[in-house]
Parts: structure tokens; C-alpha cells; sequence
């Protein structure tokens, strides 16, 4: 069984946003989508979840319901390159290579879009992207993430299922994150890793004695979109 290296995206290794933001912001500058449907799908994602439709408001993009998904795809590798990749924190991004070197297996795990997950997995040469799956029907999307979405406990359900498929050994394993809500699979492996991390997770760094990874000067380095 191979040891892995598991890595948040949004805030760990993405610090300070996240890729759904910058690539509505995209969207939004060339005129893909209009600030008022973002809106009006964020009323409905919080709606949904207070119904109990999802488990979180995160379940449901309703701003993307019938939008062409292969427009919003090509979209996304744009945004990807032009507006994430810059923005990377260089020391994780050294930190992946170090695990790619030792020939562990490397994994994104996150919530981001699938079609933003993927295509940075596929920049990266990061072999598994275990990322929100959208559903699609007849080339367009329905707004609905398939479950399980890989966010607080469903990134460890996914996690566990993917160390089964592939035989990763995750006792061997080292998970970077930022989140208190990544604690579940934080505590699962046998290396975690809190990344900037919020006060919760910090508490709980500390009482477990995991590393700290602290924001430098150079973690914060950005460069402007292309």
C-alpha cells in the first residue's frame, strides 16, 4: 500500500480565497454570469439547506442550474491557470513536489468545482482529484452537487473510499488543511498538517502536537490575474 499526501485547496493551498471565488469573479468580468443570478443562487443554496435538502449550503449551485457546462469548462482552465495557479503558497507547492519525489501518491481534496479541481489536479501532475462532482444533464448543468460533497465529513467518507479503491495507506500519510471543519480527516492519517490555521484547528494542532504551517511572506505573494 502507498502512503499519500492529501492537500486543501481553498486557504491551504490557495491562501486567502478560494478557486470558486476568483472564477466567478471571472465569470462575472466577462459577462458569463450576472451578479444578480449569483445572488439569486446563493438565496437558494441557504434556502435548500434550511429545508434540509442538503446536509450544507454548499450542496447546492444553483447559480450554475442550465448553464452550458462545456462553456463553463473551458471557462474554468482560464480561470485556473490565469487566476490560481499564480497564486499557489510556493512553499506547499515544494511540499508537493517533496511527496511526488518520495513516490507517494498525491491527492486534492476539496470542495472546489469539479471542472476547477481537475484541471489544477491535471497542472499539478496530482494523480487523484477527489472534488464537488456537479451534476450534468443534456450538456448543462442542474445545479446539484452529487453527493458525497467533499466538505467537513464528506471529504473523510470520500478520503476513506478512495484509500480502498486505490490501496493508499493512510496511516502512512500526511493531510495538509486549514479548517477546523477538516478535522475529520486530519485525525485519520498519521501526519496532519494545520496550514495557517483557524483558531479551532490551532487548538486542536496544539493539543495534538501537529506541525503549524504559519503564513510567510511569501505564502501571501500573488500575482495579478492574466
Amino acid at each position: 500500500m502507498r502512503a499519500a499526501a492529501i492537500f486543501d485547496l481553498d486557504g491551504t493551498l490557495l491562501p486567502g480565497t478560494s478557486t470558486e471565488r476568483l472564477f466567478l469573479a471571472r465569470a462575472v468580468r466577462e459577462h458569463a454570469l450576472h451578479p444578480a443570478r449569483l445572488a439569486w443562487g446563493a438565496t437558494l443554496s441557504v434556502a435548500s439547506w434550511l429545508r434540509h435538502q442538503t446536509a450544507t449550503p454548499f450542496e447546492r449551485k444553483a447559480y450554475l442550474a442550465q448553464q452550458n457546462s462545456a462553456s463553463f469548462e473551458a471557462l474554468g482552465v482560464t480561470c485556473v491557470h490565469a487566476d490560481v495557479l499564480p497564486r499557489l503558497r510556493p512553499d506547499l507547492v515544494r511540499a508537493l513536489e517533496t511527496h511526488r519525489q518520495r513516490g507517494e501518491a498525491l491527492v486534492l481534496l476539496s470542495g472546489t468545482l469539479d471542472f476547477l479541481g481537475t484541471e489544477l489536479a491535471r497542472a499539478l501532475g496530482i494523480e487523484f482529484a477527489v472534488v464537488a462532482g456537479l451534476e450534468r444533464s443534456g450538456g448543462r448543468f442542474t445545479g446539484w452537487v452529487v453527493p458525497p460533497h467533499p466538505h467537513g465529513g464528506g471529504k473523510l467518507t470520500a478520503l476513506v473510499a478512495l484509500a480502498a479503491r486505490e490501496q493508499l495507506d493512510l496511516a502512512k500519510s500526511t493531510a495538509y488543511a486549514n479548517h477546523a471543519s477538516d478535522l475529520a480527516h486530519l485525525e485519520r492519517v498519521g501526519f496532519p498538517q494545520a496550514v495557517t490555521p483557524d483558531r479551532a484547528l490551532r487548538v486542536a494542532a496544539e493539543r495534538h502536537g501537529w506541525p503549524v504551517w504559519e503564513a510567510t511572506d511569501e505564502s501571501h505573494r500573488t500575482r495579478p490575474a492574466g
